[in-house]
Order: C-alpha cells, then sequence, then structure tokens
C-alpha cells in the first residue's frame, strides 16, 4: 500500500470513529428533552459533515487504487463523453433548456456553429483586430465560412505569464480541434486552442456542409499574413501578441471564492454531473486532509534531483508514461525537471499509452510575448491535454508538456524498450 493511500485510510478511520461518537450522542439525546432540539441539531450536522466527508475519503482511495492499478483516472472515465477523441460521436448534454434556466449561456457545448465570414468578423473589430480585448488571429482566417462543433465554453482563464489567478472571460468558446499551428506567429509550437468570441459564430443551417475539425478536415492554405510586433528596445527581441498575450486584457477580475465558476461548466456542458461530483468530493476531502495534516489527492512525489535523458522521440512514436514513482526520482525538490514543471494533471496519464505528436522547440511567453527557445525539447502527445480539474474546471485545454525521461518508447511488440532507470542517468 502507498503512502498517499494509508494517509487516506487513516483520515477515514478517524472519521469513521467520530461519526460513531456522534451518533452516540444523538442516541443519548433521545431520552432527554431540556435542550435536546438545539444540541441535537448542532450534533445532527456535524454527523452528516462527518458522514459526507467519509463518502468523499472512499471515492479518493478509489480514484488513487483506480491510477496505481493501472484502470486510469476516475475524472478522466467519468468525463469520457466530453473528451475530444469521442466528443463528436455524441449527442449534446441533455436538459438544454434547464441549464439556461439556471443561468447557462445562450451557446453550449455540443452546438454545431458557422463561423462567420472573414468580412462580417472584421466589421465586429477595432483597430488592433480585437474584440473586447481578445485578438482575431491570421491563423483563424482559413476556418471562416466553414462549420464547426462548440467543444468547451469558456468562463474563465488562468493568467498564466502574470498574477498567477484566474479572471472571468465571457462570451467565449472552444471549437472541436481547432488550435493555432503559429504560422503567422514565426513557427511558435504551442498548439494552442483558438478561442471564438460567440458574436464571430451564427448557428448552422440544418444543410450545412461538413464541419472542421483542425488538422483532420482539409483547409486552404495558411494565409501570410501575420500582426506587426513591436520592438522590445531593453531587451532587442521581437515581441509578439496573440490571444494568450492578451488574457488579460480580454478577461476582467474574478473573486476567488465565487462558487459560481465551479457551476458554470458544469451548465454549459463542459463536463458530466457525475465527474463534476467526483471533483467535489476529492476537493471536500482534501480540504479534510489539510486540517489533518495528510496528503492531498494526487499525490505528486519529489525528489532531489533534476535527471535529463533524450529519446530522439519524434511524431508517430509510441511511448508509454512512467510511473509516478519513476518520475519522481527525476525531479527536485521543487517538482520540476530542468525548469518544467511536472503538473499534477499529468499524474492521470501514468501508466498509459500515447503517440507522439510534436516536439517542441519554441513558444511564445504569455508573460513577455518573446519567442522562448527551449534548453531541452518538450513533448507533445497526441490527445494529451489539460483536463481543468485542479484549475477550477478551466477550459483552455493546453497541451500537456513532457520531458523525454518521463516517457519509455514502446517497442513494435508493445513492450517498454530496455531503458536504463531514471536514477541511474548523470545530473544534466
Amino acid at each position: 500500500m502507498t503512502e498517499d493511500i494509508r494517509s487516506y485510510r487513516k483520515t477515514i478511520g478517524a472519521l469513521v470513529g467520530l461519526l460513531t461518537v456522534w451518533l452516540a450522542v444523538l442516541a443519548g439525546l433521545a431520552f432527554t428533552t431540556e435542550g435536546a432540539l438545539i444540541v441535537g441539531l448542532v450534533i445532527g450536522t456535524l454527523a452528516t459533515a462527518t458522514l459526507l466527508a467519509t463518502v468523499c475519503g472512499l471515492v479518493v482511495v478509489h480514484r488513487a487504487q483506480r491510477v496505481a492499478t493501472g484502470r486510469g483516472d476516475l475524472f478522466l472515465h467519468l468525463n469520457g463523453p466530453r473528451v475530444e477523441e469521442s466528443f463528436l460521436e455524441r449527442e449534446r448534454p441533455p436538459l438544454r433548456w434547464l441549464r439556461r434556466l439556471f443561468g447557462a449561456p445562450r451557446t453550449l457545448v455540443g452546438d454545431r456553429v458557422r463561423i462567420k465570414s472573414l468580412v462580417a468578423i472584421e466589421a465586429t473589430l477595432d483597430s488592433t483586430r480585437c474584440l473586447d480585448g481578445m485578438p482575431f488571429m491570421p491563423e483563424m482566417e482559413r476556418f471562416c465560412g466553414q462549420d464547426a462543433r462548440v467543444f468547451r465554453v469558456v468562463d474563465k482563464i488562468y493568467d498564466y505569464g502574470g498574477r498567477k489567478d484566474f479572471r472571468r472571460l465571457k462570451g467565449a468558446v472552444l471549437l472541436h480541434g481547432l488550435r493555432c499551428d503559429g504560422a503567422a506567429h514565426d513557427g511558435c509550437q504551442a498548439a494552442c486552442y483558438l478561442i471564438w468570441k460567440t458574436a464571430w459564430l451564427e448557428p448552422a443551417e440544418a444543410t450545412s456542409g461538413p464541419e472542421v475539425h483542425g488538422e483532420r478536415h482539409p483547409t486552404t492554405p495558411v494565409p501570410t499574413s501575420e500582426f506587426t510586433p513591436s520592438e522590445n528596445h531593453e531587451a532587442a527581441k521581437k515581441v509578439y501578441r496573440c490571444q494568450y498575450t492578451n488574457l488579460v486584457a480580454a478577461s476582467r477580475p474574478m473573486l476567488d471564492w465565487d462558487i459560481r465558476q465551479y457551476v458554470r461548466p458544469l451548465l454549459a456542458g463542459n463536463l458530466t454531473l457525475r465527474a463534476f461530483l467526483a471533483t467535489m468530493a476529492t476537493r471536500f476531502f482534501n480540504a479534510v486532509q489539510a486540517v489533518r495534516g495528510g496528503i492531498a489527492y494526487p499525490w505528486a512525489q519529489t525528489g532531489n534531483k533534476s535527471v535529463h535523458r533524450e529519446l530522439h522521440l519524434v511524431p508517430g512514436d509510441v511511448v508509454c508514461v512512467r510511473t509516478a514513482a519513476q518520475i519522481a526520482e527525476t525531479l527536485n525538490k521543487t517538482g520540476r525537471n530542468k525548469g518544467l514543471w511536472f503538473d499534477r494533471d499529468m499524474l492521470k496519464r501514468v501508466g498509459e499509452q500515447y503517440v507522439v505528436r510534436a516536439r517542441v522547440k519554441r513558444i511564445i511567453s504569455d508573460a513577455t510575448g518573446e519567442m522562448l527557445t527551449m534548453a531541452a525539447p518538450c513533448i507533445l502527445l497526441e490527445g494529451v491535454d489539460g483536463s481543468g480539474e485542479f484549475m477550477r474546471f478551466c477550459a483552455q485545454h493546453d497541451y500537456l508538456f513532457w520531458r523525454e525521461v518521463w516517457l519509455a518508447r514502446i517497442d513494435h511488440a508493445g513492450a517498454p524498450s530496455g531503458e536504463s532507470s531514471p536514477a541511474s542517468e548523470q545530473r544534466p
């Protein structure tokens, strides 16, 4: 049994003992009358909260055991109808009228829409080619006039480059499979999802043509126009502008305690009700763990040194994500490998096999707008992006960046190739 599961079970044991005490007190109050009602309500509330925490703990133990036994992450399993791979095979989320009754936006996940013509979209833009601070990028022009399916409703964004906080975004969606190819930004390889303002979309007609799905759909040539970069005279570097460098300008501050930020993604159809409940149960139990001083879920282990290794992976290679313990051996005390953070969301993927999508060597910095050249290339895996579960259901769905040392190449027989253990590698 791993250390995290032992911690969870220890907390559950304590909760069961506490629940027994509350129930015994309630049973004793049944034989008294004076002041029993008020005391009974208080004890009953405590007993209910303790029972809820116990149930949430059992959910967390189940989640941890699923990953440990190779059965996959519970959130990804429960949110299966909303993942990119199976999205188009599913019907739109049910009870749309009820969702809108509770404040869901007019455009919901699964809606089939048509991207307006370039002329119509340009009529909505200001002199900086923005609408409400959101740029319409040249990489988006080739999709004009085509049909697509709403993949996510974007109600908030995370400011990676600035204050590291969440900000409210209105009237924005992601369309299934439509990512930026960086053609107008000197080949930026981040492959971010393009953000579409709903003002740039209209309902698709019943007789509409085939839908566009990014790279899976033939498209017209990429336009050669691009934003005019400004010069950073201090650093003498080219500064780019894109949707992700403009996220702060396109959004507004949001209160951390606003409970609506958790409910909006559910109403919009970004996730299923079961996936939502599993996440909230995990959050509640993690809060109990924090009070007790236990281990939160998921357990992100760290090591003592940053270990580097090149597998020389190329697009199309099949790889297996190493175990959490093996990856921990490659991380320093802050959970990084050569500056790259191993995110908790990546723990959902341990033990799984994926196809390499790309080797990433250059991306635009959200903070400065400068092109960053990576000292060590990162790997993108097909279909592996951020689920948003641990980021308040944030719907940006950025690709997760992997170090090659966190992966094992799969040979033609379907088994990991015979590579040495990460612990035996030299420090970079």
